[in-house]
């Protein structure tokens, strides 16, 4: 019983730590020292730091040097702060390129696809698209995820969190850190 409370506690404070490093690596003191960062702010860093803990099957990149690009649906606030964070950095030895998707859009070359509140009406055909392909997707709206998407980003405590769905992961052939996993707020083993 002690030993499982502990193990509880240890997790926590792991995901904690991971999460105070994943912002604190992107963003800059002088955004930390003015003001905490807004929503979008703190998912964009999670998208971006995302990639350093997937790996994508080789097939997936044309090359060692091809980007990972990371799609944006109907959120251009978002998707301007995901690129301000990723220019001029990389992931893995690979750059990250941004893609804002608009209504129509084809999704051919991402590596992720990040679908908000505003895309809910498409999201399950998006991700019959996507399913079984290596593309990490990521929501930030509970129905969206229900309809099986691999990470939602929830608030909690006034914190932005996430959690995972292995089943979309495993049938994407995307291989997800346990870093990762140890950090998500849940991890649903089973399901979509």
């Amino acid at each position: 019983m002690i030993r499982l409370w502990l193990s509880g506690i240890l997790r926590r404070c792991m995901a904690l730590a991971l999460a105070a490093m994943l912002l604190s690596l992107t963003l800059s003191p002088e955004v930390l020292a003015r003001e905490p960062p807004s929503q979008n702010q703190v998912e964009a860093v999670y998208l971006f730091k995302f990639a350093s803990f997937v790996t994508w099957p080789e097939t997936s990149f044309t090359s060692q040097s091809s980007p990972i690009i990371v799609g944006i649906l109907d959120d251009s606030a978002l998707a301007g702060e995901l690129n301000r964070i990723a220019v001029g950095k990389q992931v893995n030895g690979r750059p990250v390129q941004v893609r804002s998707i608009l209504n129509g859009d084809g999704l051919e070359g991402l590596h992720v696809l990040f679908i908000g509140a505003a895309a809910r009406g498409r999201a399950a055909e998006l991700l019959s698209t996507l399913d079984g392909r290596p593309v990490l997707t990521v929501s930030n709206e509970p129905t969206v995820h229900a309809r099986g998407t691999m990470v939602n980003f929830v608030v909690v405590d006034q914190r932005v969190r996430f959690d995972v769905a292995i089943g979309p992961v495993r049938r994407s052939r995307l291989h997800m850190s346990a870093l990762m996993m140890t950090a998500a707020r849940d991890v649903a083993r089973s399901g979509s």
